[in-house]
C-alpha cells in the first residue's frame, strides 16, 4: 500500500473513442454515433489510500472474480492548482461488479475504489507548474501496459476525446480540486482480466515504465 499527500484520484470515464466501442460490445450495445461527441467529460472517484507504489505486489479484492486491467497516463496538481508532474497508472476495475451496479442504476465505487485499485508509476517532474497546453512534453506521449511478455493496451495522448488542457479546466471549475490530487485520464481499448502471478509493466516512451505483480491471495 502507498501512503500519499493525495486527497483525490479524479478519473475520467470513456475517453477513448475503441475504448467506448469496446465497453458497448461487451455489453452487447451498438454504438451510437452521439456518444463520440459527448459535451463534457465523465468524471467518477477513486480513494487517495487505494494508490499501489511503483515495483509493489497487491492482491486482488475476494468479492470479484473479473478484475480488469485500465492503463492510463497521470497528472498531479501541484500549487496554484497547475500541473506539476505525470506519471503512468493502472485504473483497476472489479467489472463484474461494475456491470452488475450499471444494471442497477447504482455508483460504481465499489467497482473501481476498492483496495489496492490504483496502481501508480514514479512521477516525472515537469520544469515549471503550468498548464497542459504550455508543455511540450504532454502534447506527444504513447504509452503501452504488458502483462507478462504480453502487450495488453497501447495509446496516445491525441487519442483522447477531451484532451488534458480540457478535462482540468472542467475539473478545476466543477469539482473541490486540491494541491496533490491526481487526474487519470481514460484508457484506450484492449482493457482484460488480470490474475493472482501476473506481471504488470506499464510504460509512457522515453519517460517513465513502472511495473506491479499480483500475489496468489485476495484480500
Amino acid at each position: 500500500m502507498m501512503h500519499s499527500n493525495c486527497q483525490n484520484i479524479w478519473a475520467v470515464g470513456r475517453n477513448y473513442l475503441e475504448h467506448i466501442k469496446e465497453l458497448n460490445k461487451e455489453s452487447g450495445k451498438e454504438f451510437g454515433g452521439d456518444q463520440k461527441s459527448p459535451q463534457n467529460p465523465m468524471i467518477f472517484l477513486k480513494s487517495g489510500s487505494s494508490l499501489v507504489a511503483n515495483g509493489a505486489s497487491f492482491c486482488l479484492p475476494k468479492f470479484s472474480n473479473e478484475v480488469h486491467h485500465e492503463v492510463e497516463i497521470a497528472l498531479r496538481f501541484g500549487p496554484h492548482l497547475k500541473i506539476d508532474a505525470f506519471t503512468i497508472a493502472l485504473d483497476l476495475t472489479a467489472r463484474d461488479i461494475q456491470n452488475i451496479l450499471k444494471a442497477a442504476g447504482h455508483p460504481w465505487t465499489l467497482a473501481k475504489s476498492f483496495k489496492n485499485s490504483c496502481p501508480i508509476g514514479p512521477w516525472y517532474q515537469l520544469s515549471q507548474n503550468a498548464e497542459p497546453s504550455t508543455h511540450a512534453e504532454l502534447k506527444d506521449l504513447s504509452f503501452t501496459l504488458h502483462v507478462g511478455s504480453q502487450l495488453r493496451q497501447q495509446g496516445h495522448v491525441r487519442e483522447m476525446i477531451f484532451d488534458m488542457q480540457k478535462i482540468c479546466d472542467y475539473l478545476r471549475e466543477h469539482f473541490p480540486v486540491l494541491p496533490g490530487d491526481i487526474v487519470l485520464t481514460g484508457t484506450p481499448s484492449g482493457v482484460g482480466k488480470i490474475n493472482p502471478g501476473d506481471v504488470l509493466t506499464a510504460e509512457i516512451k522515453n519517460f517513465v515504465k513502472a511495473h506491479w505483480s499480483v500475489e496468489g491471495s485476495h484480500v
